[in-house]
């Protein structure tokens, strides 16, 4: 995921089934978005991060928007 394109398909395309499953039940919804903030984008963020070098403590990571925060500059050029 060093190219700028390919993670941020990563990180859209499951956007994409947020806006399906929130035709479905709200209830769905909230538990799709929360897995999506919570586990898949720190798990992506942290993959991209590992491949430019930059090392993360695992305990920080899991704090929510911790990673978009410190490492905004790496993570989105």
């Amino acid at each position: 995921m060093k190219n700028a394109l390919v993670y941020y398909i990563v990180i859209l395309m499951p956007l994409l089934g947020l806006l399906f499953i929130s035709s479905l039940n709200s209830v769905y919804f909230v538990i799709y978005l929360f897995v999506y903030v919570i586990i898949y984008r720190p798990v992506v963020d942290i993959a991209r991060l590992k491949e430019k070098n930059i090392h993360v403590a695992s305990i920080k990571s899991l704090i929510p928007f911790y990673l978009h925060v410190k490492y905004f500059k790496q993570l989105y050029t």
